[in-house]
């Protein structure tokens, strides 16, 4: 009898625990064929029934053509950590979605209450429109990201929850992009008011514009595409909608502001710390106010960027979950892409991309490409000559006048003259192997250690940056002491930052006058005697210095040449110019036969076509 009871017990306990845990939601399968994607519909809280926070969002979803015009909102949002989820139902079954995407879902809910803004709308949500353990359907609706978000309605960005006085940020940034559109300058003198605003926006309030700017949304690859290819786009931060137009424009004024700061910190009127963290910020914002220019240039002037120029956000520090998607979050807005047939394949191993991706840029001699392996690499079982776009970029290499990054900014120096690159691939045990002609130089005689900027500009660390300045200086003196224009011009990679009319900065050859400046830091850098004194400010424009040594390593080669190159260069690494290439790049032997790549370099005295007058005898390399 008791038996009975407890076998009893047992099934009413099954029976209870199966009402309370729904089954597992399951996507079904989209008809290819009528250009099908899922929607899915927020249901409003039931208000009758007790519930606490912690209960469960409800959703439908369902199966819709794009064919048919469906109205709906495409919602952008960064997805988080992924091992933090939370439980939602689909159609009554159960699905876990990160916390992200939960606070999202929560505040739409909270929202279809208080108006109709969000009430009875659709959403398309890439976490659950997409079936994401489908490689196969994920491939071919990642193609169709961007016709997704071009048909939506709008773009809804979510931020994130309130908080950090992010209320009265989103508020004041509508205010002064309002104010923008209206005709007055805020950098204008007559605009004192809107100035006063912007003054405060930048002192007062920088704390909550900074959290609201450096939120991870921001930094997410997949936004390039999402927030260009909307019809239109609202930032949503916890009950605060902004418009993209407003926001554009108050961080337009926020950056000219800025840079209005930095050029007179650059003038010696503000500290070297503040100044540091001035530019870091203007960086962040250029990286912010990128996507707004994609936007327009795709929205306003039809036109698409090719895929090399979006692909140098990564600058920025753009991140993914996924890191094919640093390649495949960007195809559908390239122009290019499908001439490269780079299309969005999640059967392919993230090396795979990485190399066909490296490669469609290299055949066509963009070998800037091989700027980018000097940085530091997070993936194993690439070829020497493939970036790692999943890499942390330490800094941009200043040899194009601009300040644009990698991009398509013209060259400051043409190591190889007015030769074109000659460059081709094969195959060796199932690697492949890239050829370039070219010339070899020299041998690496000796180097210095590489400059790490991180650790010499923590806070507080004043006078060390100073310090470190004439350690530069000296660790070039050591490697020759006698050439004092070579020192002079590998000190400072032979260029010179200028500040332009539109309050950015430039680079151009170094001139004399540069020259004079830095001869007499030179000499108390060298000086035996010792005896230096720092102060504790460093110039802006000195710091310019130590950022083009940052993770660079000084070295000289068995002939004399005097240069900086990658800090993974060491003795007995190989200096050469291929054709097409505007710098020298380092190379290292490998027991297999062939080159590694180890990264390029300036070498002074080869950056404008010497080589092509030594009688070298170009050979062929083969980079493995």
């Amino acid at each position: 009898m008791a038996m009975a009871r407890n076998a009893n017990l047992h099934q009413a306990t099954q029976t209870a625990e199966s009402v309370k845990t729904p089954a597992s939601f399951g996507h079904d399968r989209l008809n290819w064929a009528t250009n099908e994607t899922r929607l899915i519909k927020i249901l409003p809280q039931n208000l009758s029934e007790p519930s606490n926070e912690d209960d469960p969002i409800a959703c439908e979803i369902t199966s819709v053509s794009l064919d048919d015009n469906p109205q709906y909102i495409a919602l952008s949002y960064a997805w988080g950590d992924t091992t933090l989820t939370r439980p939602l139902l689909l159609n009554g079954r159960a699905f876990r979605a990160t916390a992200s995407l939960d606070a999202a879902l929560r505040q739409i809910r909270k929202m279809q209450v208080q108006s109709t803004t969000f009430r009875d709308k659709l959403f398309w949500i890439d976490a659950i429109s997409i079936n994401q353990n489908d490689e196969i359907e994920k491939s071919w609706q990642v193609q169709r990201m961007n016709a997704i978000f071009s048909a939506a309605r709008y773009a809804l960005v979510w931020l994130g929850p309130s908080s950090n006085d992010s209320d009265k940020a989103m508020e004041v940034l509508e205010h002064v992009g309002l104010t923008v559109a209206s005709g007055s300058d805020p950098l204008d003198n007559a605009a004192l008011n809107t100035f006063h605003l912007l003054s405060r926006l930048y002192y007062e309030l920088a704390p909550s514009v900074r959290g609201l700017l450096l939120r991870s949304w921001w930094r997410r690859i997949w936004v390039v595409q999402e927030f260009a290819s909307a019809k239109d786009v609202v930032f949503l931060c916890g009950d605060v909608q902004l418009s993209w137009g407003p926001c554009l424009g108050a961080l337009e004024a926020l950056e000219r502001f800025q840079r209005a700061l930095a050029e007179k910190g650059w003038r010696g009127n503000i500290g070297s710390q503040n100044y540091r963290q001035l530019m870091a910020e203007i960086n962040g914002m250029s990286g912010i106010l990128r996507l707004f220019r994609i936007r327009q240039a795709l929205m306003q002037d039809h036109k698409r960027l090719p895929l090399w120029e979006l692909l140098t956000l990564k600058r920025f520090g753009m991140l993914s979950t996924d890191n094919r998607d640093f390649i495949y979050a960007l195809t559908g807005i390239a122009e290019d892409a499908g001439a490269k047939y780079l299309y969005p394949d999640y059967t392919k191993e993230v090396a795979q991309v990485y190399t066909e991706v490296a490669k469609c840029f290299l055949a066509e001699g963009r070998l800037r490409t091989l700027w980018l392996c000097s940085h530091p690499r997070r993936l194993a079982g690439l070829p020497s000559w493939v970036p790692d776009w999943s890499s942390i970029w330490q800094s941009d290499r200043r040899y194009f006048s601009g300040d644009s990054g990698y991009g398509s900014g013209s060259a400051i120096f043409s190591a190889s003259g007015s030769s074109t690159p000659d460059v081709s691939f094969s195959s060796r045990n199932g690697h492949m192997v890239l050829h370039l002609e070219g010339y070899r130089l020299d041998t690496v005689s000796a180097t210095k250690p590489a400059f790490d900027m991180d650790q010499v500009l923590q806070p507080g660390a004043f006078p060390r940056a100073q310090i470190a300045l004439q350690g530069r200086y000296r660790a070039l003196w050591e490697l020759q002491r006698s050439r004092w224009d070579n020192l002079f011009r590998t000190c400072v990679t032979d260029i010179e930052p200028v500040w332009g009319a539109d309050l950015h900065i430039k680079y151009r050859r170094s001139t004399p006058r540069l020259r004079r400046e830095l001869y007499g830091e030179l000499a108390h850098a060298t000086d035996e005697s010792g005896g230096f004194e720092a102060s504790w400010e460093l110039p802006a424009s000195r710091l310019d210095i130590l950022y083009r040594h940052n993770g660079r390593r000084p070295f000289i080669t068995r002939g004399g040449y005097l240069g900086l190159g990658p800090k993974d260069m060491r003795k007995g690494d190989i200096v050469v110019v291929v054709s097409g290439a505007e710098v020298p790049l380092i190379l290292r032997e490998v027991p297999e036969g062939g080159y590694k790549l180890v990264g390029e370099a300036y070498v002074d005295g080869v950056m404008d076509g010497e080589v092509l007058d030594m009688g070298l005898e170009k050979i062929t390399l083969d980079i493995i």
